[in-house]
């Protein structure tokens, strides 16, 4: 059995531990890419939450609106059909006064 010989098994050596640097900085490299790509989604995922919530509001506010407006059509309608039958009966009080 022969005994390796030391410059060829440093230079395979040397050659490994090269290997082993490049992929763990191509890895790291990977991993800080991950990283900021994953702050930009949660930033993004922020933004979108406010908007919801914004929107929400608007709707809310619209629903409150609506119901204002459909409260005072009701006023006006009840406030016209009793116009319109006053108005009937001093027509008829009057047609009836002149007959």
């Amino acid at each position: 059995m022969s005994l390796p010989v030391l410059v060829p098994a440093l230079t395979r050596l040397s050659e490994q531990i090269t290997k082993i640097t490049m992929s763990h900085a191509s890895d790291t490299a990977a991993l800080n890419s991950i990283a900021l790509e994953r702050e930009s989604i949660d930033k993004r995922e922020r933004e979108m939450r406010d908007m919801v919530d914004k929107a929400e509001e608007k709707r809310a506010w619209f629903d409150d609106f609506k119901e204002w407006i459909e409260g005072v059509a009701g006023f006006l309608d009840e406030k016209v059909k009793f116009e319109l039958l006053l108005l009937l009966l001093v027509t008829d009080l009057l047609f009836s006064i002149q007959c």
